[in-house]
């Protein structure tokens, strides 16, 4: 594929260039895809987490009418509408964001896409940091800017209209990609205190440094979904210590509940390294921006560049569509776990 005209005047070289602007616009694709992967498997992450959650209600929920309970029979979603639209506006304002980059290199027009990304910008101006499970690990103060920072993508949204060159945007865009990224990473969370100061408040995090410097405290997605597992393991555990006691149910139906059991505790292993994945495609996704943006500042002042292939962006699509067949196969394992007990009624 040549370059286009429109893509090489925005390069606007003044000396001798060093780069292959073929690859730098299949760079630019490949990131821009990856993002668009990336976002989606977020989006599935929570799907997923809400989905192990109604399957654990509803194993208890059984659990505990045949043991002549009288438990509560609605089940209550860990995240409210506002909560998940709240994520989507943050994930659209990404996709938003590399969709322009991708439009602006191949020299086509940003007119058609800015009413789109004009309602995004919008959007961001309504999120609620209290919907976010960021407070964990950052204070109200530091939780509220970082959320209000995602207004931010509004400046950048309407820059290309006025100035498209792709290095001031980039790096305009750098600071306001790493704040979604930075809210996306304490959102999935953790499930274990990665410092001594949880006990008592939050760690000393920098918001503006890199992610994999954040320290976390219990908390987050990643919790949520470990809590909804522990919650469907102990009512497993709970049958077969009834069944001892009762014996009502035969051989094939304690084999059963043997089988639930070691499939919720697998389960949970398997999501908890979903979300882990997603939070090192995170910090690969800064790392594989940066990089980009460093090889076309170079460019444009008729610098060579470091080596860029194989580079963190190569890396960075690696690492997505991996992620991505993990998520599938994830997907498919929960919907293989139908809530309910099915043949322990025997």
């Amino acid at each position: 594929m040549k370059p286009t005209a429109a893509f090489l005047f925005q390069l606007s070289l003044a000396g001798c260039s060093y780069l292959d602007n073929d690859l730098l616009d299949k760079d630019l694709q490949d990131f821009s895809s990856s993002v668009t992967t990336l976002t989606a498997v977020i989006e599935k992450d929570f799907a997923l987490t809400e989905e192990v959650n109604t399957i654990a209600f509803t194993d208890n929920l059984e659990f505990q009418f045949e043991t002549g309970a009288n438990p509560p029979t609605t089940v209550k979603p860990l995240f409210s509408g506002k909560a998940i639209a709240a994520r989507q506006s943050v994930l659209a304002a990404m996709t938003g964001y590399v969709g322009t980059l991708n439009t602006i290199a191949s020299g086509q027009s940003i007119q058609t896409s800015l009413p789109k990304l004009k309602k995004i910008a919008n959007d961001l101006t309504f999120l609620d940091p209290a919907v976010f499970e960021i407070t964990h690990s950052l204070s109200a103060v530091e939780s509220t800017n970082l959320v209000q920072g995602m207004t931010f993508f509004q400046e950048f949204f309407i820059l290309p209209a006025r100035d498209r060159r792709l290095v001031p945007i980039m790096k305009k865009g750098e600071a306001t990609l790493k704040k979604a990224a930075t809210l996306l990473y304490l959102d999935i969370g953790t499930i274990q205190d990665q410092s001594g100061k949880c006990s008592y408040t939050v760690p000393d995090n920098n918001t503006d440094a890199p992610l994999s410097s954040l320290r976390m405290c219990r908390g987050g997605l990643r919790l949520y979904s470990r809590s909804a597992i522990n919650s469907d393991i102990a009512t497993w555990k709970g049958w077969l210590a009834y069944e001892r006691r009762h014996g009502q149910k035969s051989l094939a139906a304690r084999t059963d509940m043997v089988r639930n059991l070691v499939n919720s505790q697998r389960m949970g292993e398997k999501l908890d390294q979903l979300f882990s994945n997603t939070q090192a495609a995170l910090v690969a996704m800064m790392a594989a921006h940066e990089e980009i943006m460093a090889t076309l500042d170079a460019t444009v002042h008729a610098k060579k560049p470091s080596s860029l292939f194989q580079s963190k962006n190569t890396l960075f699509l690696q690492q997505v569509k991996a992620l991505s067949i993990m998520s599938a196969s994830v997907e498919a394992a929960v919907k293989s776990m139908p809530p309910g007990i099915v043949s322990s009624k025997n």
